[in-house]
């Protein structure tokens, strides 16, 4: 069983304007990932290869506050194993003007329960 995880910037709300601000912006990104929980249940059903796709918002204190699932991989508990990861997660918040912004991004993870 593998899990692959890639993390890709959707959109931002706009930013508040701060003066003299040298860094322009700097999209939101993983600090830390969380590994979905490969359950028993998991491990009876035959998933295979899936790919599953997430929305996620990240606040502009950095913290997951929802993730909403764009593709399913089939599986209740596979989704629902990577929406726990993706809000257990640690982020780093996007910054438009040096201004933190809540933005949405996609987390992407391919699961292979064959390998």
């Amino acid at each position: 069983m593998t899990w692959l995880f890639a993390f890709i910037l959707q959109q931002s709300s706009p930013p508040a304007s701060s003066p003299g601000c040298k860094v322009h912006a700097r999209d939101a990104s993983v600090v830390r990932a969380k590994f979905p929980v490969y359950t028993d249940t998991m491990k009876a059903q035959d998933v295979g290869r899936s790919t599953i796709v997430l929305s996620v918002t990240i606040d502009e204190k950095g913290k997951a506050v929802a993730a909403d699932v764009v593709q399913s991989s089939g599986f209740k508990d596979v989704d629902a194993a990577v929406v726990d990861a993706a809000l257990q997660s640690t982020y780093a918040p996007k910054t438009l003007e040096c201004t933190p912004v809540t933005s949405r991004y996609l987390f992407v993870v391919q699961y292979n329960s064959d390998s």
